[in-house]
């Protein structure tokens, strides 16, 4: 997103991409493993609550960190 957009707000779970997308593995029981594969660059997908949507996050361009709230 460009610096001038507005942020928005996604409620909804996070899954790694690589485990989720190849044997739906999520949940509290997969949460180590989740950790694992993001700190290992896999990216990790915001699945938002209600819909099936879901959003890959990313890292900024510059390699800086991804905003807290």
């Amino acid at each position: 997103m460009a610096a001038d957009t507005p942020r928005k707000s996604v409620t909804g779970n996070l899954e790694d991409a690589y485990c989720y997308g190849t044997m739906g593995a999520k949940g509290a029981g997969h949460k180590q493993c989740a950790i694992k594969c993001a700190s290992a660059g896999i990216p990790v997908d915001a699945n938002r609550k209600g819909t099936e949507k879901s959003y890959i996050l990313l890292p900024n361009k510059d390699a800086s960190r991804f905003p807290r709230t």
